[in-house]
């Protein structure tokens, strides 16, 4: 009797065992089976034309280059370096879009304008095809830029550089668009800075505060900059006749002034 209970005993505690293994696979299965239904609901839906998520871009970043004046190679391999270095820094979900500038006061030309939808390494490979989304990457945002970039810099002279006009435009056209009003906003200008207008030059007036508030651009060109960050990537010009920084300041006053922050000034290499 006491032989038959042993093996009752150890049959029991086999089954009891099993039984936990199978509860704990199937425990198991059920929390891969989640993980993996979270992650796939996790994929952000992309708009087939801009590549930006549906719920709208997570940051924006315009690009104005200033094309009114031609620069030294010097620079213009500059320039490509500095904005290889802005497109390779923009998070997934950024809307990019890039202008030039022309002479004539908020007539900008949109030479690129997409989100970057994320590479092949910006996706699971259990819930989504990371090669299609590398070559999406590569197509609609990597190589455009990239031939983009071969060109920056082959400007001819033009008559005016309305900078202040320009940054209006790409705030109302871009910055105040429903849906963009509360995510993060950078603006980067490619300049030597050199504002000349009809309404206030800089040429004709110098680089003194106080020239520009006593002229027709202080009202015509009042810019609302507040939650946008700047960068000034600057060229300086062979033929100025006022010192780099103290330009560079009056800049700063200006964007401080219209409730903006200038955060980052680059002199590129090389006299224009």
């Amino acid at each position: 009797m006491a032989r038959r209970s042993r093996r009752k005993s150890r049959g029991g505690a086999g089954f009891i065992v099993g039984s936990v293994a199978l509860v704990a696979l199937s425990l198991g299965i059920i929390g891969a089976f989640a993980f993996l239904k979270m992650q796939a609901s996790g994929n952000v839906v992309l708009d087939k034309t801009t590549f930006c998520p549906n719920t709208g871009p997570t940051s924006v970043t315009a690009v104005l280059f200033d094309t009114t004046d031609p620069i030294t190679p010097t620079t213009q391999r500059d320039l490509k370096n500095q904005f290889e270095k802005i497109v390779a820094s923009l998070p997934v979900g950024n809307l990019l879009e890039i202008y030039n500038m022309t002479d004539q006061a908020g007539e900008l030309q949109n030479v690129f304008g997409g989100c970057n939808p994320g590479d092949g390494s910006s996706v699971s490979e259990w819930t989504s095809n990371p090669r299609l989304a590398q070559k999406r990457w590569e197509e609609a945002f990597d190589k455009p830029l990239k031939t983009l970039g071969e060109n920056i810099g082959n400007n001819q002279e033009l008559f005016q550089s309305p900078i202040m006009a320009d940054i209006q435009k790409v705030k109302v056209q871009l910055f105040d668009k429903p849906g963009i009003a509360d995510v993060p906003k950078s603006l980067i200008i490619a300049s030597d800075m050199i504002e000349h207008t009809a309404a206030y030059s800089q040429y004709k007036s110098g680089i003194g505060f106080h020239e520009y508030e006593a002229s027709a651009a202080k009202r015509e060109y009042r810019t609302d900059l507040e939650g946008v960050r700047v960068t000034i990537l600057y060229f300086e010009r062979r033929s100025s006749k006022f010192d780099a920084k103290e330009h560079i300041a009056f800049w700063d006053s200006w964007v401080s002034g219209n409730r903006g922050e200038v955060t980052r000034v680059t002199r590129l290499e090389g006299l224009n």
